[in-house]
């Protein structure tokens, strides 16, 4: 008898899922990447301008790629939940309020926004989407924290090098320098001092705009590499100190020396978070740290007066040191009530225009174009938004953005009080069916994090 031949379309079939599958560490590799190169480029002041909607047309073809993938393995691989749709909401109204925003206000400022909120959407539908292991979640994770290090670096580098230079080439010949860089201003101007305020500051930037907003990046990722310290230590307790055996030995070195490693880094971090006088991120950063034993259930069990005086002796190190280099000084305390008047000054503007708005908003990147018909006569500046990113959301997006974005964060923190511990150790937590694939998506990540740093040298 003859053999029945297998169909063709039943012999590629498995290979085209195969090749599926081969497809999602490629995928992650890009997102890794972008996610690394987009903090590194000094767009973040001008992004209503349209700096960045390269990044969010990267962001878009990675999400097509995606659902393409998902089509031919016949679905996503995570399914989609509240949380997932609190998410598409707030972007969805954004959305929606930028179109509108852009019959009242100015649609280019409008569209370059709308895009802005389409690619934050997508980067949390693709991580969510793509990071399907815990073992890769703490991969990315690892990716981020050396990106806020490498920051952190930069940061250093500006107070103690750039500033100081740029500040005596200006002092030589202030036309020169104001030309170089494409901003002069006659002597005198209000431009012109603002310029050479801003010179004067002491403050790290590294690549963003504000340095809040570097403070604003370093300190969740700083509070996340306090975590997974505690965690080793938790671990390391837990494992107890009764080995005796040479691999047991060289196994306790290992986390020992990973400890030391990521102390070293959450030192650094912390003292370029100081170095930034941001009120604002110290307040966010005590917050985070009383919260934090709260995910520990053996926080109080293991708490022990060395941790308490190790913590405060590091905490003595940094301050002085940054008083010890005058990167820190007694304005930060005496100036906080003025800061916080400014601020008041600017919400309360904001509410007025919330009220004249309050369904839809003046659309995203419209906010300062508005904000000059409701500036207090004693206000100091045009601000470009009201320093309050929940205020700023509703002004811009509207009551229901607003709502939204209180259901997010109300979930968010949900989610993260519920969620169970994640073991530090590798072997754990992982479908022994997916652990190739995952040693290789581990891997691509980590390379896409070395692709990022270079993409962003290159654009």
């Amino acid at each position: 008898m003859s053999r029945r031949k297998t169909p063709a379309n039943k012999r590629t079939l498995p290979a085209i899922v195969k090749g599926a599958e081969l497809a999602r560490p490629c995928l992650l590799l890009i997102l890794v990447a972008l996610c690394t190169a987009r903090p590194l480029l000094p767009s973040e002041g001008v992004s209503w301008i349209g700096d960045g909607q390269s990044f969010n047309m990267m962001w878009l073809l990675l999400a097509i790629g995606y659902l393409l993938l998902a089509l031919v393995q016949g679905g996503l691989s995570r399914r989609l939940d509240f949380v997932d749709g609190a998410v598409g909401t707030l972007v969805g109204l954004c959305v929606l309020s930028a179109f509108i925003g852009g019959e009242v206000g100015s649609p280019r400022f409008a569209m370059n926004m709308l895009w802005e909120w389409v690619g934050l959407g997508l980067v949390f539908f693709l991580v969510r989407q793509l990071v399907r292991t815990p073992r890769e979640a703490r991969a990315l994770m690892a990716v981020m924290i050396a990106l806020a290090f490498v920051l952190s670096a930069d940061g250093f580098y500006q107070v103690f090098v750039g500033l100081p230079a740029d500040r005596a080439a200006y002092a030589e010949n202030p036309d020169a320098l104001l030309r170089n860089v494409g901003q002069w201003y006659p002597q005198g101007s209000p431009e012109r001092v603002a310029f050479e305020n801003r010179l004067q500051s002491t403050e790290p930037l590294a690549t963003f705009a504000l340095t809040n907003s570097l403070a604003g990046f370093l300190t969740p990722w700083l509070l996340a590499l306090l975590g997974i310290l505690w965690s080793l230590v938790e671990n390391r307790s837990s494992a107890g100190l009764a080995a005796v055996e040479a691999s047991d030995r060289r196994s306790g070195l290992l986390g020992l020396s990973r400890a030391l490693a990521l102390g070293l880094c959450a030192l650094a971090i912390a003292a370029c978070l100081i170095l930034t006088k941001s009120r604002s991120a110290y307040v966010a950063l005590l917050l985070g740290m009383a919260l934090l034993p709260f995910c520990s259930t053996t926080f109080l069990r293991m708490f022990h007066w060395k941790v308490a005086l190790g913590s405060a002796a590091a905490f003595a190190l940094l301050v002085g040191g940054a008083l010890v280099v005058k990167g820190l000084d007694t304005e930060v305390l005496t100036e906080a009530s003025k800061s916080l008047g400014y601020r008041l000054e600017y919400w309360q503007a904001t509410l007025v225009m919330i009220g004249d708005y309050p369904w839809l908003g003046v659309g995203p990147g419209n906010f300062q174009d508005f904000y000059t018909q409701y500036k207090l006569p004693q206000a100091s500046e045009e601000i470009r938004d009201p320093h309050n990113f929940l205020l700023e959301v509703w002004a811009t997006g509207g009551t229901f953005a607003f709502v939204a974005l209180l259901e997010v964060l109300g979930l968010f923190g949900w989610r993260t009080l519920r969620a169970p511990a994640l073991s530090t150790t590798p072997s754990q937590s992982i479908d022994p069916a997916l652990s190739v694939e995952t040693t290789r998506s581990v891997k691509f990540m980590f390379a896409g994090g070395a692709i990022g740093l270079c993409l962003a040298f290159l654009l």
